[in-house]
C-alpha cells in the first residue's frame, strides 16, 4: 500500500492499537475490565476494516491487498469477540 491520505500510517496505528489494548487488558484485575479493553480492540479492528476499504476505494491499495488483508482482520475480530464472550461468562 502506497502512502497517501495518511491511510497507511492510520492502518498501522489502528492495528497496533488492537494488539496493545489486548496486552493492556490482560493485566487488569477483573474479567469486566478485560472485556472493556477487548471492546476497544474490536473498535480498532473496525477502524482497520474501514481504512482498508477506503484505501482500496481511493486506489491507494490494490484490490488484491484488500482481498488479502480483510479476511485476516475479520478473523482477528471474530477471535477477539469470542474471547470477550468467554471473559464475560467468567464473571
Amino acid at each position: 500500500m502506497r502512502e497517501r491520505y495518511g491511510l497507511t500510517a492510520q492502518v498501522r496505528r489502528s492495528a497496533l492499537s488492537a494488539g496493545s489494548n489486548i496486552a493492556e487488558g490482560v493485566v487488569k484485575h477483573s474479567p469486566k475490565e478485560f472485556a472493556r479493553f477487548l471492546d476497544i480492540t474490536l473498535g480498532s479492528l473496525s477502524e482497520v476494516s474501514y481504512q482498508l476499504m477506503a484505501a482500496r476505494d481511493v486506489k491507494v491499495a490494490k484490490p488484491e491487498d484488500y482481498d488479502d488483508l480483510e479476511p485476516l482482520r475479520d478473523k482477528a475480530s471474530r477471535l477477539t469477540w469470542r474471547l470477550r464472550e468467554a471473559t464475560l461468562r467468567r464473571q
